[in-house]
Order: C-alpha cells, then sequence, then structure tokens
C-alpha cells in the first residue's frame, strides 16, 4: 500500500518510492519469496541507475541487496562477483573503512565459506573484523559479527585451537556487551 501510495503521489521514479519498492523486495526476500524478491530489485536498480546514477549510494545498497538475495536463490558464484563489484564501487564512492563497505565485504566473506573457499573467507572476515574494530568500535554488533565468523572459518579450517580461542574471547565480550542470554552470545557458546 505505501509503495503504490508513493508512487501515486510521488511518481514511480521518485527516490522514497524507490525506497518502498526496495523495502517490499527485502521484505519479499525474508518471508522466503526470493525470486519475486530478485525481480523486484532488479526492477528497482533499472530505475535507480536511470534517475540517480550507477555510483549513487541509493544504487549501491540496491546492489548490495541484490547480491544477497541471488544467494538465497542459490546462484552463490552470481552472488560473490556482485558483491566484489559492489564493495569496490563503495570502497571509491565512500570509503574503504565506510560501514557500508564493510558490509559489503562481510557479504563477500560469508559468500566466499558457503562456496567452500575457507582460506579466502577467513582472511576477508579477518580484515572485516580489525576495519569495524576501528571505525565502529570493539564492541559493536557489527564488529563482533565479523569475529564470529572468524572463528567459524578456523573451525572449517581445522584449526580448532585458534578457533576455540577466539570463541573464548569473543563468548566473554558478547556476555558482557549483550548479556549472557543474547541469542548472538548464545549462538556464539554453542560454537564453543
Amino acid at each position: 500500500q505505501v509503495t503504490d501510495a508513493r508512487r501515486r503521489v510521488l511518481g514511480a521514479d521518485h527516490a522514497d518510492t524507490l525506497a518502498a519498492r526496495q523495502e517490499k523486495a527485502h521484505v519479499l526476500g525474508r518471508m522466503g519469496r526470493p525470486f519475486e524478491a530478485h525481480q523486484t530489485y532488479l526492477a528497482v536498480l533499472a530505475a535507480r541507475e536511470r534517475t540517480q546514477g550507477p555510483d549513487h549510494p541509493d544504487t549501491l545498497r540496491c546492489r548490495h541487496d541484490l547480491a544477497f538475495n541471488l544467494g538465497r536463490l542459490g546462484r552463490l558464484e552470481d552472488s560473490c562477483t556482485m558483491a566484489r563489484d559492489v564493495a569496490a564501487a563503495r570502497a571509491r564512492v565512500l570509503g574503504a573503512e565506510h560501514p557500508d563497505t564493510l558490509a559489503t565485504r562481510f557479504e563477500v566473506a560469508y559468500t566466499l565459506g558457503q562456496l567452500g573457499r575457507w582460506d579466502q573467507a577467513l582472511e576477508l572476515h579477518r580484515e572485516v573484523a580489525r576495519a569495524r574494530a576501528a571505525a565502529l568500535g570493539a564492541d559493536h554488533p557489527d564488529t563482533l559479527a565479523a569475529r564470529y565468523e572468524t572463528a567459524v572459518g578456523l573451525g572449517r579450517l581445522g584449526r580448532t585451537a585458534e578457533a576455540l580461542e577466539v570463541y573464548r574471547v569473543l563468548v566473554a565480550d558478547r556476555t558482557r556487551v549483550q548479556g549472557a542470554d543474547h541469542p548472538e552470545t548464545l549462538r556464539t557458546r554453542h560454537g564453543l
């Protein structure tokens, strides 16, 4: 309803209309309807590129979301390639340490793990964790998430002692920051 009202009042290509359509795509993806989400993202991306240009932050956010959704469709190689391109564009436009750039780099690392390329995934998760700690702080949830994925990567590579140490420190940090019963604290404790 919001999308239709914005389209009627503001026009189909207005930034607020496109934002509502993009949010609808996000919700469709979360509801387990990735094909519908994909079609919506493609339409929004075409409109954003036409009206805002390929390097506008909103266009880059749409490309990031589309890359993530490609993973939901099982198109992991396409997802990884697109996310790498978006990360490079965001670094150029926003800066290498910008939270949006780091979010896309995190998605690249995560997808590399899904593809079984754990060496590459681990290296990138470590880089993202360091950069997020510097940009957002050591206790920021995004920093903690990158540290968690670092532990996962170490475990997948059979580097158990290193993984356990990262998990131990992370459990203590998450307990201090988020509380002992927070879902992410419990998830980390389960990894330990």
